[in-house]
Parts: structure tokens; sequence; C-alpha cells
């Protein structure tokens, strides 16, 4: 080598593409723009979103959504980016009312933003009604109200792609969204968004909570499964009281993993879905629990809102909602309709595209990789090093311990496979580490 020159090479491996398990879709109808998907930085959303078109009141769910995802940051971090999506199907709007009819009873709530309050001076359904759909039409909003039934208040927006929000209701409703399903439907939309992008994870259909609309974009997610995780929120009464086919009884029977049904009376007309995602998303898979987080803006559930009944029937059909524990806002349960915990289903899709992606890249590296012992080991040791690196650490996803991994031999392959070049009988197993939801402590003072 000269002294009078200095030679620095680099040697720069082909590494495979993975996934995104960080980041978020807001998915929602507009026609602010032609793009399917667009990008926003978590810090400068605001002004992004107005510029394309957004607006910063409570008739755009999208909008909205953002608030609540960017507003999310008791722990310090969000995911640096979230994505908006767009739906070309038009859903008009219906949200259903059944007051409970009580002599002497305030009635109470807001409508995009504005107070609405009747007080009953009879225990005369059709009159409370009528006093109701008073207060509510005063409000001036784009809405049209209907209480011909005589049983219960139907709230539509007079615009199909408008959003308007009911929020703070007084709890002596029966809640019901009646949305109906719109002529290109989500998960015909949802294809057309993720072929333009499919570059995220955490998906938020901000203005679409009625049950034919959430079990229509529970068609997709399960579709994507290993690529998806959907949180539908729902306000319907008929999820807490245990009705039968309810939204979250409906899911449940499809054994989704890939949808967990958020359900929220005081959480009507916010968006604890976006806000759960901003401070679970930006931590590695597989590592946290979903439970138990802090949820800022977001109102907490109450023993009026949802009572012990309620909890027992949401824990039965594997149902997420956000209540109080000393004195802080608490997540529930952290689990989708299938009673498969989110932390498992997020490490579980992130861990094997990680496996996917490193076996990639030996492959893509490599002269070959020969078809021998030598070869079969190669394969199953960048699978022990994914696996131990997942069992590493404080809050492992899986027992170091438990791991186990079979190589296999040449001859246990068919002579098929042999042909194909195909290496199946590589396998492993480990245990997860799970986690710790809540506890009982028993203890003995003695004297």
């Amino acid at each position: 080598m000269s002294d009078l020159i200095t030679i620095n090479t680099t040697i720069k491996d082909q590494v495979a593409e993975a996934l995104d398990f960080g980041t978020p879709l807001i998915v929602g109808y507009h026609n602010n723009y032609a793009d399917r998907v667009r990008e926003y930085n978590v810090r400068t959303y605001a002004a992004e979103l107005v510029a394309d078109g957004f607006t910063a009141d409570q008739s755009d769910a999208i909008y909205q959504a953002a608030v609540a995802l960017a507003g999310s940051n008791a722990e310090g971090t969000l995911p640096p980016t979230f994505k908006v999506g767009r739906r070309a199907g038009q859903s008009q709007r219906l949200v259903r009312l059944i007051p409970t009819a009580v002599d002497a009873t305030v009635y109470s709530g807001k409508l995009n933003g504005t107070v609405w309050t009747f007080t009953s001076v009879d225990a005369v359904l059709a009159n409370i009604l009528a006093g109701i759909e008073a207060a509510i039409v005063g409000v001036g909003a784009a809405v049209t109200t209907d209480d011909t039934s005589g049983t219960h208040l139907d709230i539509t927006g007079n615009v199909a792609d408008e959003w308007f929000t009911l929020r703070d209701l007084s709890h002596n409703f029966t809640i019901s969204d009646e949305t109906p399903l719109p002529g290109t439907d989500i998960q015909t939309d949802l294809a057309a968004i993720y072929a333009e992008d499919p570059d995220w994870y955490g998906l938020i259909v901000a203005d679409a909570r009625s049950k034919v609309q959430v079990v229509d974009a529970d068609v997709f997610a399960r579709g994507k499964s290993g690529e998806v995780l959907y949180i539908p929120v729902s306000n319907d009464t008929a999820v807490a009281n245990g009705t039968a086919s309810n939204v979250a009884l409906t899911i449940q029977a499809l054994t989704s993993h890939e949808t967990g049904v958020m359900y929220g009376y005081a959480t009507m007309g916010y968006w604890p879905e976006a806000a759960w995602f901003a401070v679970t998303l930006p931590k590695p898979a597989g590592r946290i629990s979903w439970a138990a987080w802090t949820l800022t803006g977001v109102p907490q559930e109450t023993v009026t809102s949802i009572t012990s009944s309620q909890r027992s029937n949401l824990a039965t059909a594997s149902v997420n909602y956000y209540a109080p524990n000393k004195g802080l806002g608490w997540t529930r349960n952290g689990w989708a309709a299938s009673g498969r915990y989110f932390d498992l289903t997020r490490g579980k899709d992130s861990l094997n595209d990680e496996l996917d992606t490193e076996i990639s890249t030996v492959l893509a590296n490599a002269n070959k990789v020969p078809y021998t012992r030598d070869g079969f080991a190669l394969i199953m040791g960048v699978v022990r090093g994914v696996l131990d690196g997942y069992a590493e650490g404080t809050d492992p996803f899986l027992v170091k311990s438990s791991i186990q991994i079979h190589t296999g031999v040449p001859s246990d392959q068919t002579s098929a496979e042999k042909a194909a070049r195909s290496y199946t009988v590589g396998t492993w197993q480990a245990t997860a580490a799970g986690a710790i939801h809540n506890a009982t402590i028993t203890g003995v003072i003695t004297i």
C-alpha cells in the first residue's frame, strides 16, 4: 500500500425492505385532493391539513382524529408522521337517540361544540322527544331531526360527506349509529388505499362507527392479517348491554385477531382509538401491553356511563374501553375481538416480518445458500438471532429459555422440495412473555 494514498472502501449489503408497524392511517371521506394517501408530520399537521382543505372544526372527522392522535403525548413520544387515506364512498351519518322517559330530568349534550339542553316536565316519551328535538334544532347545525316515530329521535347529516359531532350526552340515552354503508363500501376503499400505499399499520376509520361500516372494514383487516391492526369505536349502547348481534359480538363470532372494538358512551364524539395508537405505535412491537395507558384529551367512562354489569358484558365480548383507576385514565383491556391481546398480534406480525426480511437479506447477498446441512444451519442461525432479539431486555416478547430451534437435514426433505429448492423442515417454537394486567395479593398479619 502507498503511504501517499488512502483508500476507504465500504461494502453495502443489499437489505430487504421491512414492513412498517409504527405508522397510523386515518381514513375518511373527503374530496380535497385526488391522492388516496398523503403523509403528515405529527408536529405540524394542523397547518398542513388546513392547507390541504381540511377544516379545523367538529364537522371534519379526519381533522378531529388527527387532533386526538397528535394530542396524546402524555408519554412524550408520538409517531413522527401519520397518513390520511381518502374514502370515495359517501355516507350520510344517522344517529338514533332513545331517551329514558323521566319527569323533571335534564337531557343535554353538545352538537358540533354547541351545548343543547332540555328539562322534561312530564314522563311522556313523545313530549320528551319533541323537547330534545327543539333544543337540537336550536343549535343551528347542518342536521335534520325526526321524532315522528314517537319512540326515538333520528339525527341525520344534511350533507352526505359531512360529519357532525355529538358529545357529552347526559347519561339517559340509548344510542345507536344507523349510518348506512355507502355505494362504494369501506373495504373497497381500503383496498384502493392499500394498493397506493401499504406502508402503515394502525387503522383508524374516522367517520365510520355504525355496525354495518365497522363489520365491512373488518373484512379488509382480516384479509390483511399480519399487516393491519384495526380499532373501531362503537358508541352503540347495545354493545355495553350485551344485546344479541351487536357489532362487537358479530366481529367476535368471526374470530377476528386484527380488529378490536372499543366502546364508549363518554367518548362519543371523540377519537380514543387515535389517541391509543399515538401512545402505543411508537413503542417496540411486542414489548408493551396495550392496557393501562392514559389518553390525553379523552374523557373517561364512569360507573354512570358504564355499569358493573355492562363491564361484564364488555369483557364477555372482548371489548376495550377507557375508564379511571386510582385517579388515572386507563385503557382496558387491549385485546382483539378474538380475545387475543394486541401486543401478541403486533409482536407476532413484527417478528414474522423481521424473519422474512433477514432471511431475504441473506439470500440476496450470498452467491448461493447451499442445499446442505451448512446451508440449513445458516438459515436457522438467522432465525435464532431474530428470536434472541425478541427475548432480550426487561420487557421481552419471548421467553429466551423457551426458544427451541430444529434445523433438519437434507434427507428430511422430499424429492419435490429438493427439486424446487425449497427448505421447509426448519421449525422453531417459543413461549410469549405475556403481561400482567391485574393482580390479587393475599397477606396475613399475625399478632
